[in-house]
C-alpha cells in the first residue's frame, strides 16, 4: 500500500475557527484540538485568512502542526454569523454551509456564533460564546412575518440537531447558551500547558491579550493608570508589561498607539507579536498577574464583554503569579477568591489589593504556591483526551 493510499483512507476532519481574525485564546484551543487529532485523522484548519496563517500559530504558541493541513476560505470573514435572518440569504446560507462541512468526516466548529447546518457524518461545536441570539429571536427582531417565523423556528432545530455534540468553555459560557440558545452543553475546559523556564521571581507585573479596542478589549489602557497609583504606595519600584498581539486593524493599531503614549515616563515595557518562549520567560519572572476585562459592564446586558474563560490567567497561575483579576465571566470558575489569588470589582480596589500583598511577602509566598496548585486542574491533557475521546466515538 503506498503513503497516498494510506493517507487517504485517513478520516478526515475539518476544524473551522470562526471566533477571530486575531491569535488569542481561542485559537490556542484549536491547534490543541488539530494537534492531537493529526494523529488519527487528516486535519485541516480553515479561517478566513486574515490575521494569521499556520505558520504563525506553530510559532506563537509553540506547536508542531507539521500534519495538519489549512484551509483558507476568504468569505468567511464576511459571514459574522450563520443565523437566519444572517448576512447571506437562507439558500445560499445552506449552500456554503454544504461546501463547508460535507467534505468532512468529522467538523468541529470553534467559535463565538451560531453554527452553520453541518452535512459532515459527525458534528462538534465548541463554544466559547453564544454572542447572538438564537434564529427565532433574530427573526423577531427583524420583525418578519409569522410564517417565516415558524420557518426559521425549524432551520434553527434543524441546525442543532445536525451536531452530534455540543461543548462550553466555561460554566458561565454554558449558562448563556442555555439562556440564548436553550441549548445545554457539558464544560470542558479550555487547555492551559506551558514549559515555563526556572527563573528568579522579580518585582514584576504582567498581563497578557490582545490589543483590541470596542467590547472585547482587554483594557490596557485602564490598566496603565491603575499601575501609576500602584507605584505611588508599593514600597519597592516595580515594573509593568503588557504582552499580547495586535491585528493590523486600524482600530486596534490606533488603540495600540494609545497605550504606548500613556505607558511614556513609566517603567512599562510592551511585547507585541513576539515567540512563545519569549513570553513564557517573561511571566515566570512575574510576581503579580493583572487582567481587567470584563471592567465597568453589565453583564445580564452585555455578557460577551466579560472574560468567557481566562487561558492567560490559568497560564499565569502555572508560572506561580498571583492573579488579581476583576470579578467577571469565566474568572469566577478559575480563581477562588482570597486563596488562589483576588476577584475585584473596581479599578481602585485592583490598586490597593496589588500594594497590600506585595507589601506582605509571606502572604504572597503562600498565595502563589496555591495558584500553582490550583493551576493544574486545568490541563492541555485532560481538553485533548476529552476531544479526542467524543470525535472518536463519531468516528466508529
Amino acid at each position: 500500500m503506498t503513503v497516498e493510499t494510506a493517507l487517504a483512507k485517513r478520516p478526515r476532519v475539518g476544524i473551522l475557527d470562526h471566533a477571530s481574525s486575531a491569535i488569542g485564546g481561542a485559537q490556542y484551543v484549536n491547534v490543541c484540538m488539530a494537534e492531537v487529532l493529526s494523529s488519527q485523522a487528516e486535519v485541516e484548519l480553515i479561517h478566513g485568512g486574515s490575521g494569521y496563517t499556520l505558520i504563525d500559530l506553530a510559532h506563537g504558541f509553540g506547536m508542531n502542526l507539521s500534519h495538519v493541513r489549512e484551509r483558507i476560505l476568504p468569505w468567511l470573514s464576511e459571514v459574522p454569523s450563520f443565523g437566519i435572518p444572517g448576512a447571506q440569504p437562507a439558500f445560499r446560507q445552506v449552500r456554503s454551509s454544504w461546501a463547508l462541512t460535507r467534505p468532512y468526516d468529522v467538523f468541529i466548529y470553534s467559535g463565538l456564533t451560531i453554527p452553520p447546518l453541518c452535512f459532515a457524518k459527525g458534528g462538534l461545536a465548541y463554544i466559547h460564546f453564544p454572542m447572538d441570539a438564537n434564529m427565532v429571536a433574530q427573526a423577531r427582531r427583524e420583525g418578519v412575518n409569522p410564517l417565516r417565523e415558524r420557518a426559521y423556528g425549524l432551520v434553527w432545530r434543524a441546525q442543532r440537531s445536525s451536531y452530534d455534540q455540543w461543548l462550553a468553555n466555561s460554566d458561565y459560557t454554558a449558562g448563556w447558551m442555555k439562556r440564548r440558545w436553550d441549548q445545554p452543553a457539558p464544560v470542558v475546559y479550555p487547555p492551559v500547558e506551558a514549559d515555563f523556564p526556572q527563573v528568579s521571581k522579580r518585582n514584576l507585573i504582567v498581563s497578557i491579550g490582545r490589543f483590541t479596542a470596542g467590547k472585547r478589549s482587554k483594557r490596557q489602557l485602564e490598566q496603565i493608570q491603575v499601575f501609576r497609583e500602584f507605584c505611588k504606595k508599593a514600597d519597592e519600584p516595580w515594573e509593568f508589561c503588557l504582552i499580547g498581539f495586535c491585528s493590523k486593524a486600524p482600530e486596534d493599531r490606533e488603540y495600540l498607539a494609545m497605550i504606548q503614549e500613556a505607558a511614556l515616563g513609566l517603567p512599562i515595557r510592551l511585547v507585541l507579536d513576539r515567540d512563545r518562549r519569549d513570553c513564557l520567560r517573561i511571566v515566570a519572572e512575574a510576581k503579580l498577574f493583572w487582567h481587567t476585562a470584563g471592567f465597568g459592564i453589565d453583564e445580564l446586558t452585555h455578557p460577551e464583554s466579560a472574560e468567557h474563560f481566562g487561558i492567560a490567567t490559568v497560564e499565569a497561575m502555572r508560572a506561580g503569579c498571583v492573579p488579581i483579576v476583576i470579578a467577571s465571566g469565566g474568572q469566577r470558575e478559575t480563581i477562588q477568591h482570597g486563596i488562589s489569588g483576588f476577584l475585584v470589582q473596581t479599578l481602585e480596589e485592583l490598586a490597593e489589593t496589588s500594594v497590600q500583598l506585595v507589601n506582605d511577602a509571606s502572604s504572597w509566598t503562600a498565595m502563589s504556591e496555591t495558584a500553582k496548585k490550583r493551576s493544574l486542574i486545568f490541563t492541555k491533557e485532560v481538553f485533548q483526551n476529552h476531544i479526542s475521546a467524543v470525535v472518536a466515538k463519531m468516528l466508529r
